[in-house]
């Protein structure tokens, strides 16, 4: 049985060959134009490889093609995300929510964009929602005590560093001694 174009896609992204995979996707999308899947595993070749200003217009061409794409949306917002635009990185990362709710990707994409706003309550809320689904991931705790540090909260703060202790010690360090500066 010959493989599919996904068949391989996943194949390549499993061996983590994103040249292999940016080639392959290529050609798929040619052959294929409106195959959402297509553009999707382009999308991620291209992230994968650092192009994300490619890596966003093969997610909103998969997008167009298959708006209720959640991976696609959250993907999406973590590459506005990686390129300083996190008013768009929120918007696609909510979208992504809508659709999918308890994905703690999206919820860590959503605090982080948050984060790069400024908007430190809901970046609160969001990590919050996040180490719900994923209580040991210590850079969700990390950026909590920080999102808390920086709305003033020097209590709230220091109880995320307990946590991250236990996680990863040499960040929960630098991150008390960040809280503890005058």
């Amino acid at each position: 049985m010959t493989p599919t174009w996904l068949d391989v896609a996943e194949a390549l992204d499993k061996a983590q060959d994103w040249p292999g995979l940016l080639v392959h996707c290529r050609r798929w999308t040619q052959a294929e134009p409106d195959d959402a899947d297509a553009w999707y595993s382009l999308g991620v070749a291209y992230g994968s490889l650092g192009h994300d200003h490619e890596n966003i217009e093969a997610y909103r061409e998969a997008l167009r093609l298959k708006p209720d794409y959640f991976d696609a949306w959250n993907n999406l917002g973590a590459a506005y995300g990686r390129l300083d635009r996190p008013r768009e990185a929120v918007e696609a990362v909510k979208e992504a929510l809508r659709l999918k709710p308890d994905y703690f990707d999206a919820r860590y994409n959503l605090g982080t964009a948050y984060g790069k706003l400024g908007r430190y309550p809901e970046a609160i809320e969001a990590y919050r929602e996040a180490l719900r689904l994923k209580y040991d991931y210590a850079d969700a705790w990390h950026n909590l005590g920080l999102a808390y540090a920086l709305s003033g909260n020097r209590s709230e703060a220091l109880e995320a560093v307990k946590e991250l202790w236990r996680y990863d010690p040499k960040k929960a360090e630098k991150l008390f001694n960040f809280i503890m500066q005058p």
